[in-house]
C-alpha cells in the first residue's frame, strides 16, 4: 500500500528516485531537471546519438575473428567467450549529492540484461 502511494506521489510531482554517488542514499529529483542534467553532461562531453545500433555488427566481427583464430582459440573457448544475445550497455546517472550544484556521475552497465 505504501509503495503504491509513493509511486502515485512521484508521478503527480513528476519526480524520479535515483541512487546518490556515495553514501548508499537515494535522491528524489524533478524528472525534467534530472533529464536536463544528463543531456547537458552528454552534450558537454561530445557524446552523440548513433543512427544505427552497432552492437550486432561488432559482435559478428569479434565472433568471425575468433573463428579465424582457431589455432590460438579452440571452438569450446570461442563458445564460452561469445555472448549469445549481445545487447548494448545501459547508462544511468548517479547524482553527487555531497557536492555543490549536484553534478552527475555516469554509470555504464555492460552486464547482460534479462529480457
Amino acid at each position: 500500500m505504501t509503495s503504491f502511494r509513493l509511486t502515485k506521489k512521484l508521478t503527480t510531482e513528476n519526480a524520479v528516485i535515483t541512487e546518490a554517488d556515495k553514501g548508499k542514499t537515494i535522491v528524489i529529483k524533478n524528472s525534467n531537471e534530472y533529464s536536463e542534467k544528463v543531456h547537458s553532461f552528454l552534450n558537454a562531453n561530445n557524446f552523440r546519438i548513433l543512427t544505427k545500433d552497432p552492437t550486432k555488427k561488432c559482435h559478428n566481427l569479434i565472433y568471425e575473428t575468433m573463428q579465424e583464430s582457431s589455432l590460438i582459440i579452440d571452438k569450446i573457448q570461442i563458445n564460452l567467450l561469445t555472448q549469445k544475445n549481445a545487447l548494448p550497455p545501459t547508462l544511468k546517472a548517479q547524482l553527487k549529492s555531497l557536492k555543490t550544484h549536484i553534478p552527475i556521475r555516469l554509470i555504464i552497465n555492460n552486464r547482460t540484461r534479462l529480457a
